[in-house]
């Protein structure tokens, strides 16, 4: 279970290199950016059987929601 955590950790801090290497994001976005794919990944592993464009329509309104009650 850790190698595959260690690997996640790996691909994520990959992923945040790219947003800043590429200039692919404004770099107080970036980390916001890493946050919701971490947040859509798990959240994707709760609703296994859906297509990627159903577990979308589904994330969508819940980080809304979040942005909203932050807001």
């Amino acid at each position: 279970m850790t190698g595959s955590h260690d690997r996640l950790t790996e691909a994520f801090d990959d992923y945040a290199n790219i947003l800043q290497g590429k200039d692919l994001a404004l770099p107080k976005h970036q980390p916001y950016l890493v946050r919701w794919v971490k947040d859509f990944l798990l959240f994707a592993k709760e609703h296994v059987g859906h297509t990627f464009e159903q577990t979308l329509d589904l994330f969508l309104p819940e980080v809304g929601g979040l942005v909203s009650k932050v807001g």
